[in-house]
């Protein structure tokens, strides 16, 4: 009895790691994403006559930019994980 008790605890954990494992790789992932999104977006600003220093910007735009980030970091994600099924 007690070893099916360490055997199905010792499986509980990895299960729970393989989880994390996945939850971390997720938010990596999507950290990337974001990047690739946040240079390619402000290239596009920079192209419509954006102020080339992001910081001087107001808070309504890089609001407004920040959404705009995200969501195009999870259509890229979405994109991928599609593509690699």
């Amino acid at each position: 009895m007690t070893m099916l008790t360490m055997v199905s605890t010792g499986s509980l954990s990895i299960l729970n790691l393989n989880l994390m494992e996945n939850i971390l790789r997720i938010v990596v992932r999507h950290v990337i994403f974001m990047l690739l999104s946040f240079a390619l977006l402000y290239i596009v600003c920079l192209s419509f006559g954006g102020s080339i220093n992001y910081f001087a910007w107001a808070e309504s735009p890089k609001f407004l930019f920040g959404v705009m980030v995200n969501v195009a970091a999870v259509c890229l994600h979405g994109y991928w994980f599609e593509s690699r099924s």
